[in-house]
């Protein structure tokens, strides 16, 4: 049993003795840690909000074989995207060279 599921189960089982009975359809076990920046421009700081999130290995097996996958997002002070990952990438290494670093340069000038 993976993680996901144990904690699905053990909902499962604390709606159960609460007489409720409920059907899952679905469950995700993601990390998503949210950093908030300040970016030095040209035109002084800007803020931009990085989300990065982790699928652990073997956690999704019906998606990418279930190896662990990692994604980043940018979004900046006005909460308009910069850049995101539009695949998982294999590492956190890879998906921090996916992001189109021209584009987030330019958006934060």
């Amino acid at each position: 049993m993976t993680t996901r599921e144990r904690h699905a189960k053990m909902m499962l089982d604390a709606l159960a003795k609460r007489g409720i009975s409920a059907t899952p359809h679905g469950l995700d076990l993601v990390e998503t840690t949210t950093l908030h920046l300040d970016v030095e421009t040209a035109s002084g700081p800007e803020s931009v909000r990085v989300e990065v999130t982790r699928w652990p290995a073997g956690e999704n097996p019906e998606t990418y074989l279930g190896a662990e996958q990692w994604t980043i997002d940018l979004h900046d002070e006005n909460d308009e995207l910069l850049d995101r990952m539009h695949n998982p990438a294999d590492s956190f290494d890879d998906a921090v060279s996916n992001l189109d670093w021209d584009r987030i340069r330019a958006r934060l000038t």
